[in-house]
C-alpha cells in the first residue's frame, strides 16, 4: 500500500491527464536511462518484443522519478508483494470466482457503488469483444460481406465519406487551412 500511495502521490490528477501539455515531455532514450537507471529498460523492452527506442515520450516525468525513488529505498520483498498484488488483480476477471468477488466487491462496490455484478455470460461477451473484437469483427465481415454485399457496404461509406467532407468544408469555425487538408 506504500508504494502504490506513494506512486499515486505523484502521479498527475485526472484533470491535469487531459492537458496533453502536461503530457509530452520527450526525452532520448539516454535521458531516460540516467533518470531511471534503477529500472531494468533494456529487458522490459526485449520482454514486451520491442527494439529499444530512439525517443521516449515520459508522460509523467515526477511519476518516474518517483519510481527510482522506490526502487532505491523500498526492499525487494516490497516490490514482490506489490508486484504480486497487481498480476493477481489484473488476472481476477478470468480466475476462479472468490477472486472475481473479491475484486468486484473491492473495486466496484466499495469504492464505485456498483449494486450488483453483471451476470457472467455478459462479463464473458464483454472479454470476448475486449480481446478478440478486431479479429472476430474480421470473421465476421469475410463470412457477411460476400458478393454483392460488400461492393454496397463500400459505395454506402464512400457515400458518407463525402457528405461528411462536404460538412467539414462548411464549417464556419474551422479555418481554411485545415479545410484544406485531406479528410
Amino acid at each position: 500500500m506504500a508504494i502504490e500511495a506513494a506512486l499515486a502521490e505523484r502521479s498527475l490528477t485526472m484533470v491535469n491527464k487531459r492537458d496533453p501539455y502536461k503530457l509530452f515531455h520527450k526525452v532520448t532514450r539516454a535521458q531516460l536511462l540516467s533518470q531511471t537507471p534503477s529500472f531494468g529498460w533494456a529487458l522490459y523492452w526485449k520482454g514486451v518484443g520491442l527494439a529499444a527506442p530512439a525517443h521516449i515520450n515520459v508522460t509523467e516525468p515526477a511519476f518516474f522519478q518517483e519510481v527510482e525513488r522506490q526502487l532505491k529505498t523500498r526492499a525487494i520483498a516490497d516490490w514482490k508483494t506489490y508486484l504480486r498484488w497487481h498480476l493477481v488483480h489484473n488476472k481476477a476477471p478470468y480466475l476462479s470466482s472468490p477472486f472475481v468477488q473479491a475484486n468486484f466487491d473491492f473495486y466496484s462496490k466499495y469504492l464505485r457503488g456498483v449494486t450488483e455484478m453483471q451476470p457472467r455470460w455478459k462479463r464473458c461477451v464483454r472479454y470476448v469483444d475486449r480481446d478478440l473484437g478486431e479479429a472476430l469483427g474480421q470473421v465476421f465481415v469475410e463470412k457477411t460481406f460476400i458478393g454483392d454485399t460488400k461492393s454496397r457496404a463500400l459505395s454506402m461509406t464512400k457515400e458518407i465519406e463525402k457528405a461528411m467532407e462536404a460538412d467539414l468544408r462548411q464549417l464556419a469555425w474551422m479555418g481554411d487551412e485545415t479545410k484544406q487538408q485531406p479528410c
